[in-house]
């Protein structure tokens, strides 16, 4: 904002971007990142589509499968209707508003396209070479990224390399260690190119912010709230920690801080204001949990084990029925 109050610039910035949304089911969602969907059914255009290689239907892809659902995607009711009308926005906020014009947008939704049929890839055992042989997708998946080796890629899908005392040997993985590069190296593609539409539009925005210079901001936070994924993991307890934290300082600042000034000022002002304690065993029905009082010892204690190669175990529970829930 500027001296006058007037807003002077505005600046996205990424805040715990849920990655392992995109190769993993979301507790009590059942959908993937909703442009997934947006694309395969707001795409109508047949030279694009066959330009960026979209298959036809949502069940085509192993990403938007639902994990225990038979083989069909699932979760919340979305027309296909929806899904494409909420496309044909997508594309005219991305060029009225974004300044993203159409082939820029293509090459997006290419990369899109290219990280669904990576999902695809499948591994199954050589008995001949004593390696992991991938499936054709793969060669889809390269042409979709124009000028990748295919035979390079598949190395590092299938193989791991090991340095011990200078030397460097070649470990040949597992099914279910090659499955989980391939996911790790979609996860990471999701987010370069999340950060690239991010950057994209603070330059638009900066564009448009003229030259005042900002002397106060305001930041907006959206954070998520209590994460209960189908399996938890070390990503699950952070984002968890961080939405602790925050709350945590936000009722410093809303209240306790609030307290302390009208004391100071004289004012015999006093709010039943739970302790931690209390606040970790509420029951409330509003939806939000607290963990239990000593958490942030116990997130250190999981961190601590997981460097040191211990067994990690984390439990979390559930907002919506807290006495019963717990998932390991």
């Amino acid at each position: 904002f500027d001296p006058s109050g007037a807003l002077a610039r505005c600046n996205y910035g990424i805040f715990g971007l849920e990655q392992s949304r995109l190769t993993s089911e979301a507790c009590g969602e059942g959908r993937n990142f909703n442009v997934f969907y947006q694309l395969i059914h707001g795409m109508r255009s047949r030279r694009e589509r066959d330009a960026i290689g979209l298959l036809q239907r949502v069940d085509d892809y192993a990403y938007l499968r639902t994990a225990g659902s038979g083989g069909s995607s699932a979760g919340p009711e979305v027309s296909s209707t929806i899904d494409a009308a909420a496309f044909d926005k997508l594309r005219v906020v991305m060029a009225q508003s974004f300044g993203i014009e159409s082939d820029l947008q293509l090459s997006i939704f290419k990369l899109l396209a290219a990280i669904l049929t990576l999902g695809n890839v499948q591994f199954r055992a050589d008995d001949e070479s004593g390696r992991l042989a991938v499936n054709d997708v793969l060669n889809d998946f390269t042409d979709l990224l124009e000028g990748m080796d295919t035979e390079l890629l598949t190395d590092l899908l299938t193989t791991r390399a090991r340095q011990s005392r200078g030397n460097v040997t070649t470990v040949h993985l597992s099914i279910e260690q090659a499955e989980q590069q391939r996911d790790a190296l979609a996860r990471d593609l999701y987010s370069h190119l999340f950060s690239f539409i991010v950057d994209k539009i603070n330059e638009q925005l900066d564009a448009c912010s003229g030259r005042h210079d900002p002397s106060s901001t305001i930041a907006l936070i959206d954070s998520f709230g209590f994460q209960n994924d189908s399996v938890n993991g070390l990503e699950t307890l952070i984002r968890n920690y961080a939405s602790e934290r925050l709350e945590s300082y936000y009722r410093h600042c809303e209240v306790e801080q609030t307290i302390e000034r009208y004391r100071g000022e004289g004012i015999n002002w006093r709010i039943d204001w739970p302790t931690d304690y209390e606040r970790s065993n509420w029951r409330g029905t509003s939806g939000r949990a607290s963990f239990e009082p000593d958490f942030e010892r116990s997130a250190s204690r999981c961190v601590e084990q997981l460097v040191n190669g211990q067994q990690l175990s984390v439990t979390m529970v559930s907002a919506s029925n807290l006495a019963n829930d717990k998932k390991e």
